[in-house]
């Protein structure tokens, strides 16, 4: 120890003024012996357990560079010092023993040079603390049985008697997101979720709903948060959990343990820990993404300009008929104006893009200039896409190739009469034919029914799709396009040298390259000379093991010349130069694809000689007696020796039909049609959920009017300088939703713009009514409401003025869904669109289904939506409550099976209009609904409706949907059912007027053109 002096005091409280000279120390023991302070003699200090609690504060101020604080020393059974624990003056040291600790010495500590006077300081031992917070809290007889636990350490196994409860207490407890753990090996209360009930209660704040709220629980009927600590992991030990949030700091969280059955059951351990951190793969990517677009948007101001965005799961480096469409697609667009491509893999090589005409009007998007490596999966480019869309305002095209793409990107209606699909891919050639996967289907009726249009590029694919998907979807014809500048054949005699034969094009397994090397191997052996060229960058297999390796021994056999590296011009004017090229193809690809060839295409545009398969389409674009028709190599004799010739017209045919130039000008003046409106404006809507408003802002785009999408958070914006830069762009602001978006654009609207904000049903609930309170309304030009009943409760919540409102019902998209009334059948086909949250009220659904069966009639109860224990927000403390409703409901639904009925559930998607084709009755049964959009798109369709009597329901729609309860529902649907078939398709019919004409989207649409001033 350093020169000093010590003095001694023993007591619970001590005062003293003491001079500090340089090079000393004071130290005052409290509760301890004078002297040194590594060993404890038995019988000083304090003797303590882990269930105390020592509480020591010091009042002291200080002259000089003079340190003063109060130390607890803690000691080993036998007496040896483990540690020092401090405290500076104006803190209270609340301390907690450790496991190992046996006594512990409180000091006062003074050091440096100059003065302190010591006010007060003193120690008080809590025996029995921890323990007690369950005492208090719970109500529990006494503290003496708590277990007291560590954080992150699991406690020792325990027996939890029946109907009885265990209290685990957690001392020093920081504020922050933790989750109880609890595990044992009951298999009764792992199938039993409710047989055990965990609550906590904390130390610094007593239980209260507010407390409960904020902990982010839900309430028992005592008044702790609580939740089920039943089901769980299988496994030989079952373990179950469950998270909160403590916004402050707790000297002691207490857990109580309830049994409420009469069973024992063995506890193997509890523990408190923070909640692992799970990362989420497709979250990551997604904010690479984003993080990625931002910073190109930041550094690329030329993609403010763009007019339409491209994008197909076409590599760039490898020339087919498929990236040829890619480029030919990508000059047409530049034709019109400025385009963004975005690509799936990085452009290594000019071998597609050179071929592109306009091309200092393209920018091309790669993984590379996302920061990102590999390849950009097709849900990649989709979210790219949409992000561009989102920020981009002059963009009024966008033009999509493949089925999963264009599923994608009509799984919402951001793109509505924007999206531009071109399909090939809904089909596949099998054993049988052509083959189409149910999956593909639904897949094909979504693309169809919500794209603006379809580009086709055969009559064949349009009458296939059409029979398909029943849908009656606007067509664009797209051929495979050409070059405007020829390679014009060159035809050379071929007596006495060998024949030339060309391939430029995919090498892959069904594209006949297999075909041209056997048959060459043929020719040659009956003294027929052929020499062979192919240019193709790629030799795919296909999944055809060995393939590869025998294409390219056969190339080396035959002597074939193979250029891996021409562009398309290179690859065309080479083929100019053969005798003949090979566009031949299998008999049971040709007599079944629905695609002509582009490779075909443009070679019969230059003069040559294509040998092909005679196949209907192939015929229809050549005619009937075209001369190089070839289905097996006995033709391929007979072709080779022949002196017919082509009539000279054929190749200005095809190319008038196929040329680049007249097909830009048509699809300019057809398809991609310059925006009409005389004077645009800049509008930015700023929501975090645009899915009522989306069809309207595409429409607003497709006429020329210049839209952003400040995408806000729920409660707040989610980029200030984002939000301020578009608020500064705009003319008008557009608030979807008055949450904290209107909040922030309210109270930070620049001078001179307009803020216009649309209200719903949220925002008069109690949730999210204090956003109301805050909007400053004086900076607001119009608030809309989409029902009466609403802005009436907001007028009244928030004393907004109500000149200042206007109410503008939402709109249905009424040529979506096609009138398909089923008729009715054995089985009465009930349909709900989504039961979550609880007030969708599927019990009610459940119910009326099992009325109907028990009268004798089959019912199917279907679902289109999730199941609620599938959602990750359904799973928080705080829908414990609802949870266990939609376990109750399932319950009853199980008696339907017995009757002979059924509940189904089919999984939500952009697919709804094709569901409600096979649903008798639409069944909207909630306690209340602001507009309820499965209703009115129901109706649409051809469905029978069943309303419940929620508030405005009689006037939105009709008091003749209405059903006081299930008997009558069902009495409703029984009568129905009965009536002829002429009064079902009146009565059907009267409905969907109804609909149509109050929320049409064209009626709807004027209504907000005139709020914005745009009409």
């Amino acid at each position: 120890m350093a020169r000093g002096t010590i003095t001694a005091q023993s007591g619970k409280q001590f005062a003293a003024e003491v001079e500090v000279r340089e090079g000393e120390a004071a130290y005052y023991t409290l509760f301890g012996p004078p002297g040194g302070f590594n060993q404890l003699a038995d019988g000083d200090g304090l003797e303590v357990s882990l269930n105390d609690a020592v509480a020591v504060s010091l009042d002291a101020e200080v002259e000089g560079e003079t340190d003063c604080s109060a130390m607890i020393l803690e000691y080993s059974p036998a007496g040896d010092r483990i540690n020092t624990i401090r405290a500076m003056p104006g803190e209270r040291l609340f301390y907690h023993p450790r496991p190992g600790v046996r006594r512990v010495l409180v000091a006062i500590r003074c050091h440096g040079v100059g003065r302190a006077r010591i006010r007060s300081a003193s120690v008080e031992v809590l025996h029995g603390y921890y323990g007690g917070v369950a005492v208090e809290r719970f109500g529990a007889s006494d503290g003496s049985d708590s277990i007291i636990a560590r954080i992150g350490r699991r406690t020792r196994p325990f027996v939890l008697a029946p109907m009885a409860r265990r209290h685990v207490v957690f001392p020093d407890v920081p504020a922050g997101d933790w989750q109880i753990e609890v595990a044992h090996e009951d298999r009764y209360i792992q199938q039993n979720r409710s047989s055990l009930i965990g609550r906590i209660a904390l130390s610094e704040e007593p239980p209260s709903s507010a407390l409960i709220k904020r902990l982010g629980m839900a309430e028992c009927s005592r008044g702790h948060a609580y939740s089920y600590l039943g089901g769980g992991r299988k496994g030989d030990v079952v373990t179950q959990s469950f998270g909160f949030s403590l916004a402050t700091a707790q000297r002691a969280l207490a857990l109580e343990l309830s049994l409420p059955i009469e069973r024992s059951v063995n506890v193997n351990s509890v523990v408190l820990r923070r909640p692992p951190v799970v990362r989420d793969a497709a979250a990551d990517r997604v904010r690479a993404l984003d993080k990625g677009i931002a910073k190109l948007l930041a550094e690329t101001p030329q993609l403010e300009t763009a007019r339409s965005l491209l994008y197909a799961d076409i590599s760039l480096n490898v020339v087919d008929g498929s990236s040829v469409w890619l480029s030919s697609m990508a000059s047409v667009l530049c034709a019109v104006g400025p385009c963004i491509l975005v690509a799936k893999a990085d452009p290594e090589t000019q071998i597609v893009l050179g071929n592109v005409r306009n091309r200092e009007n393209l920018v091309v998007i790669g993984p590379r200039d996302l920061g990102l490596t590999g390849q950009l999966t097709v849900k990649d480019a989709a979210h790219v896409v949409r992000a561009l869309d989102d920020q981009l305002p002059h963009v009024r095209d966008v033009v999509v190739r493949g089925l999963t793409a264009a599923a994608e990107l009509t799984a919402t209606r951001q793109f509505r009469d924007r999206l531009r699909i071109y399909l090939t891919d809904f089909y596949t050639i099998g054993a049988n034919g052509l083959e189409t996967s149910e999956a593909q289907r639904r897949m094909a009726v979504q693309a169809v029914t919500h794209a603006g249009t379809v580009l086709t590029q055969t009559p064949e694919i349009a009458a296939r799709l059409a029979a398909l998907t029943g849908v009656d979807f606007a067509a664009s014809a797209m051929p495979p396009a050409i070059p405007d500048d020829p390679y014009p054949a060159q035809l050379p005699p071929i007596a006495n040298r060998p024949i030339r034969i060309g391939y430029a094009g995919k090498i892959n397994p069904r594209w006949g390259i297999s075909e041209l090397l056997d048959w060459t191997r043929q020719l040659r052996l009956t003294g027929q000379e052929v020499e062979l060229t192919v240019v193709a960058n790629k030799i795919s297999a296909s999944g055809v093991s060995g393939f590869v390796a025998r294409i390219k021994e056969a190339f080396a056999e035959l002597g074939v010349v193979h250029h891996v590296d021409f562009d398309r011009a290179q690859s065309m004017e080479l083929m100019a130069t053969m005798d003949y090229v090979w566009c031949w193809r299998p008999e049971e690809l040709e007599e079944h694809t629905l695609e002509l060839s582009t490779k075909l295409v443009e070679m019969v545009a230059n003069g040559a000689r294509c040998i092909c398969y005679p196949s209907a389409i192939n015929r229809s674009l050549l005619g009937e007696d075209y001369p190089y028709f070839v289905r097996w190599v006995a033709d391929l004799r007979t072709v080779l020796k022949s002196t017919a010739t082509v009539d000279p017209a054929l190749a200005g045919r095809v190319r008038a039909r196929h040329g680049l130039q007249p097909l830009s000008e048509r699809m300019a003046s057809e398809v991609f049609v310059a925006p009409q409106v005389a004077a645009p404006r800049r509008i930015c809507f700023a929501g975090h959920d645009m899915k009522f408003v989306e069809p309207y802002v595409s429409r607003l785009k497709a006429q020329g009017h210049e839209v952003r999408h400040d995408d806000c958070g729920w409660g707040s914006i989610s980029d200030e300088q984002r939000s301020r830069r578009f608020a500064e762009w705009a003319d008008i602001v557009f608030c979807e939703w008055g949450l904290g978006n209107a909040v922030w654009h309210s109270q930070n609207l620049p001078e001179g713009k307009r803020l216009v904000i649309r209200c719903h049903l949220q925002e008069v609930g109690e949730r999210a009514r204090g956003f109301g309170a805050q909007i400053a309304i004086d900076r607001v030009e119009t608030v809309i409401f989409v029902s009466a009943g609403v802005r009436d409760q907001a007028v009244e919540l928030f004393g907004w003025p109500v000149e200042k409102t206007v109410v503008v019902p939402n709109f249905v998209l009424d040529d979506e869904y096609a009138f398909h009334p089923p008729e009715p059948g054995e089985v009465i086909h009930l349909g709900m669109v989504g039961i979550v949250p609880q007030r969708k009220r599927f019990d009610r659904a459940v119910d009326l289904a099992l009325e109907l069966s028990r009268r004798g009639h089959r019912t199917s109860l279907q679902i289109k939506g999730p199941r609620p224990e599938t959602l990750d927000f359904m799973r928080a403390p705080t829908r414990v409550d609802e949870l266990a409703y939609y376990r109750e409901v399932y319950d009853r639904a199980r008696h339907l099976e017995a009757l002979g009925s059924e509940l189904r559930f089919q999984p939500w998607g952009n697919d709804v209009s094709a569901w409600y084709r096979g649903i008798d009755h639409i069944v909207s049964c909630s306690d209340f609904e602001s507009f309820h959009y499965a209703l009115a798109d129901g109706v649409l369709s051809g469905c029978h409706p069943l309303v419940w009597p929620w508030s405005e329901a009689e006037t939105i729609y009709s008091p003749d949907w209405l059903v006081e309860d299930v008997v009558q529902a069902a009495d409703r649907v029984l009568a129905f059912r009965s009536a002829q078939a002429d009064v079902r398709q009146a009565e059907l019919l009267r409905n969907r007027d109804l609909v149509r004409d109050r929320y049409g989207f064209a009626t709807v649409f004027a209504r907000l053109d005139a709020v914005l001033g745009l009409a």
